[in-house]
């Protein structure tokens, strides 16, 4: 059984060593963190309240469905700035909204010689 939670736990290692890696998955991956964790925090100031998703969802102008995806960071195109001001217009917070500045990383040589490949099709057709 050890040997097996071993395993699992090594594969979870190397998913992350290659999200690490290539700059397309890492930029993915920190997108859907941001996504959980504003999910979460949007789960704890409604428990706080002591409400339902069902009573949150209908105060703010969406389903309780929506509402579910969102608390558990599944919405696929993220959430809207209207979305997020009826919601915390209902849980009684604030949205603050705080740029900052891109992360420029380099693309992976796989990805430029897709590119290049790409390129050299086109000019022969």
């Amino acid at each position: 059984m050890s040997r097996r939670v071993s395993s699992v736990t090594d594969v979870s290692t190397r998913i992350q060593q290659r999200i690490l890696r290539d700059p397309v998955a890492h930029n993915a991956y920190d997108s859907q963190r941001l996504l959980v964790t504003l999910g979460r925090d949007l789960r704890a100031a409604r428990l706080a309240l002591g409400a339902t998703q069902t009573e949150v969802a209908k105060r703010a102008g969406m389903t309780q469905a929506e509402l579910s995806r969102l608390e558990n960071g599944l919405l696929a195109k993220g959430v809207t700035y209207t979305t997020l001001t009826q919601l915390s217009h209902v849980l009684n917070h604030t949205v603050v909204l705080q740029p900052t500045a891109a992360k420029k990383r380099a693309l992976p040589e796989r990805a430029i010689a897709r590119v290049h490949r790409g390129a050299r099709a086109r000019q022969a057709t």
